[in-house]
């Protein structure tokens, strides 16, 4: 018997929407196996694994479990070069807003990302649209700037600094900034913080149903290899998951439990995509919370329809059901593509990687094995005490983080 958290759910299946050729319009498709399936898996799952969603829908129709995987398998050929987990030895310059510094040390990888957009919106005039072209972001640009009322500079509320980005989703559901992946991509690296204000309406709650996909990563358009990171759907509930239209994902969401999610609080969310039609292809989710850093997604399975499928396009705020009193936000936003996107800089709060509760990007210059110039966001951190860990290309970090002092420079050795 199906209790009532799940009756939820199911009743907000039409969260996962495709849509027509205007853009505006939607035909709800009822993911088969939705209720059942998800009524199976097991509500403390950590990570929702592959192997979890696969048992369970080899059940249901007495069929082999598709999306196998072999044992030892990774997600994507790991980067030659790298011979270990990276290591901080020094930092040069003064830790501050917008200076930049220079990162030492060892096995960072011979390349770094390719940086698609960075943003704290804090170079737009307060209430004018986001701007788009050449230097419309701090770091790379948007290349358009959809809706009705279309987004703006918000100086009401931000992560760090004043300004964030602000949606008013009443006259229309889709009002987002996109940015276009030039020659597409099958890896994909994002990071980004959100709130919606205390008081807002859950976009579509009351009405049509909880819908409101934050980011959404896609090929050609909406319905191709069109992934969610993520979806918040079910009125009251706001059950998150990763969802897709038109990629092997469509036949079943990926639920997340204890995303821990405060209407009226920024939070942190980010993802990693590796573009594949079989179980070589892989979906990172991570988020923060006061435990540190969660990760309860991490699986390798088929991420797209065909083979050589890239992502071309990702839209922040992607869809939102039309709704009065209704303000997503975002701020400090980083997107990095190619073979290299995992690769990066952060700083946080704690000594160890996954105890961190507050993370910043700083978004890199150059890149060696031995060496990283990057420049300095400081998101929400003010002066004092933080820790530098670096990423390398398979996602591999300095577990320990090497002491900086925000205002100053770096503070020696790890702890």
């Amino acid at each position: 018997m199906m209790n009532g958290r799940f009756l939820l759910r199911a009743l907000g299946v039409l969260g996962c929407a495709l849509y027509s050729s205007d853009d505006r319009m939607y035909r709800p498709r009822i993911h088969r196996r939705f209720e059942t399936l998800e009524d199976r898996l097991p509500l403390k799952s950590t990570v929702a694994t592959e192997e979890n969603l696969s048992a369970v829908a080899a059940s249901e129709n007495n069929e082999p479990a598709p999306w196998s995987q072999p044992a030892g398998q990774v997600a994507a050929a790991p980067v030659a070069g790298i011979a270990a987990d990276p290591t901080v030895g020094g930092v040069a310059g003064v830790v501050t807003e917008g200076q930049t510094i220079t990162v030492t040390g060892a096995n960072f990888g011979a390349n770094g990302p390719s940086i698609l957009v960075f943003d704290d919106f804090e170079g737009g005039a307060v209430g004018s649209v986001i701007e788009t072209g050449v230097g419309s972001a701090t770091v790379g640009k948007w290349d358009l700037i959809e809706g009705a009322l279309r987004p703006r500079y918000y100086d009401g509320d931000a992560h760090g600094g004043s300004q964030s980005f602000r949606a008013d989703m009443s006259q229309q559901s889709r009002e987002y900034a996109r940015v276009n992946i030039p020659g597409g991509s099958s890896d994909i690296f994002m990071s980004y913080w959100m709130n919606l204000p205390a008081g807002d309406t859950f976009p579509g709650e009351g009405g049509e149903g909880a819908n409101w996909k934050t980011v959404w990563v896609m090929g050609n358009d909406s319905n191709h290899n069109a992934l969610t990171m993520p979806v918040g759907l079910t009125d009251n509930v706001h059950d998150w998951a990763i969802a897709c239209n038109g990629c092997p994902l469509s036949n079943g969401n990926i639920w997340m439990e204890g995303l821990n999610w405060v209407q009226g609080q920024w939070k942190y969310m980010s993802f990693y995509l590796h573009a594949a039609a079989d179980s070589s292809g892989r979906i990172d989710f991570w988020h923060l919370n006061n435990s540190g850093l969660q990760h309860p997604v991490g699986v390798n399975r088929a991420v797209v329809t065909s083979p050589g499928d890239l992502f071309k396009q990702i839209h922040l705020n992607g869809y939102g059901r039309r709704t009065t009193n209704s303000h997503p936000m975002f701020d400090d936003v980083y997107i990095a593509y190619g073979p290299n996107a995992k690769a990066r800089v952060e700083i946080g709060n704690q000594p160890t990687y996954t105890a961190n509760t507050n993370l910043s990007v700083l978004p890199s210059t150059s890149w060696s094995d031995s060496s990283v110039t990057v420049t300095v966001r400081q998101g929400s951190f003010t002066n004092g005490q933080a820790y530098l860990y670096v990423h390398n290309a398979n996602g591999e970090v300095n577990a320990v983080g090497y002491p900086v002092t925000i205002g100053s420079g770096g503070g020696g050795s790890p702890n």
